[in-house]
């Protein structure tokens, strides 16, 4: 590494956006900051991307494009690997950074030796580079926490950290790629996430560095429809197992600390995974809870397991039956199971057979009234 001029890898995911790469990829070479690459990773875009790529004559440019549409985390751990630079910058085809971005990004580096990632504010721009509200209006003000409070949030809410222009060090690439290929509407959530549980510590600018792009139509992965709140409730799942990770005893016990005062269940290295469900038991996210009631029951698919709750938190199959009771499941109603709809059927004829006998009663009644009168 050049302590004074390091290299910046931007790697940049790209698929469909050919009316906006060239605007994006000027953000870049007009950078104040000049010692950088540019990766370009094109999920095999069937527009003309190719040939916006080949007018550009700039050397530092690396144009790399998939057999086929692979999908974000496929395209960003390609080009991920082939980073050679000192620094990562992670940016979408269509963002723009701001001309000082790398400068400011570097020296905040070098002033923050214990720092691995770096994070900045976002001011929104629409399809045609219009500003929604304001040059100086951030997106939403993401502010400093520390790596507990960010993996609480993180774990019992949501995510909070703003993934274009995100920038980290080369040497935690190995840690948190290659990522899942299959994480779609979370896959940064994750990122931000894997960071964090790995030791590392973050921090957040308060300029605004980078325009972030947002469009009318559902031209964003993220935009809010149907399929992606779908994807993000089944993707929760797969976020929450990486805080299985996590093995440091003392970091469980300050990221949820509050949680812990509130139901003395504390964490112990051989019941992390009962730990874990128990807090997000007190989630309220139907959707983590969930987790926490599946994690719990694949934590005591043992028996062994069953003993170490006990013993810990004396904790025994009548409790684990009560657990159900803080899921809000949507649950069929009862008389639509097929025990209910022969109760029902059975219940219908006893009904006739009832209402029958008792006309039969009334009838005998009355003629035999009659006969006396007469």
């Amino acid at each position: 590494m050049n302590i004074n001029n390091p290299l910046f890898s931007i790697l940049l995911v790209h698929f469909n956006k050919a009316d906006y790469i060239q605007a994006t990829i000027n953000s870049i070479l007009k950078q104040t900051y000049q010692n950088f690459e540019i990766i370009i990773g094109d999920d095999c875009s069937s527009d003309n991307t190719e040939e916006i790529i080949k007018t550009i004559n700039d050397k530092r440019i690396k144009y790399v494009k998939m057999p086929f549409n692979l999908g974000i985390n496929n395209n960003l751990n390609t080009i991920a690997e082939i980073a050679t630079g000192d620094y990562c910058v992670y940016l979408a085809s269509d963002d723009l950074l701001r001309i000082n971005y790398l400068y400011k990004i570097k020296k905040a580096f070098e002033s923050n030796k214990n720092i691995d990632a770096i994070y900045c504010q976002l001011a929104i721009i629409d399809e045609f580079g219009n500003y929604i509200e304001s040059k100086d209006t951030p997106y939403y003000y993401a502010q400093n926490r520390t790596p507990e409070e960010f993996l609480h949030i993180a774990f019992m809410k949501h995510n909070i950290l703003p993934s274009p222009g995100m920038a980290f060090r080369s040497s935690i690439k190995k840690e948190i790629f290659p990522q899942e290929c299959s994480i779609i509407n979370f896959q940064d959530y994750k990122i931000h996430t894997d960071i964090l549980i790995a030791g590392h510590k973050n921090l957040v600018l308060d300029d605004i560095l980078v325009d972030y792009r947002i469009f009318n139509n559902n031209r964003n992965i993220s935009y809010r429809n149907t399929e992606t709140i779908k994807r993000e409730i089944l993707e929760t799942e797969f976020l929450l197992d990486t805080f299985l990770k996590i093995e440091d005893i003392e970091f469980l016990k300050q990221i949820f600390h509050k949680e812990i005062q509130q139901t003395k269940i504390i964490p112990y290295k051989e019941t992390i995974p009962f730990f874990l469900g128990q807090m997000a038991l007190l989630s309220r996210c139907e959707t983590r809870k969930e987790w926490g009631y599946k994690t719990i029951c694949r934590f005591l698919q043992n028996k062994n397991n069953f003993y170490l709750v006990f013993k810990y938190y004396n904790f025994s199959f009548k409790n684990f039956l009560e657990l159900i009771k803080k899921i809000n499941l949507n649950v069929p109603e009862m008389n639509k199971t097929n025990y209910n709809i022969k109760y029902l059927k059975y219940k219908k004829l006893y009904n006739i057979f009832l209402a029958l006998s008792l006309f039969l009663l009334v009838m005998i009644f009355l003629i035999f009234l009659s006969g006396k009168l007469i």
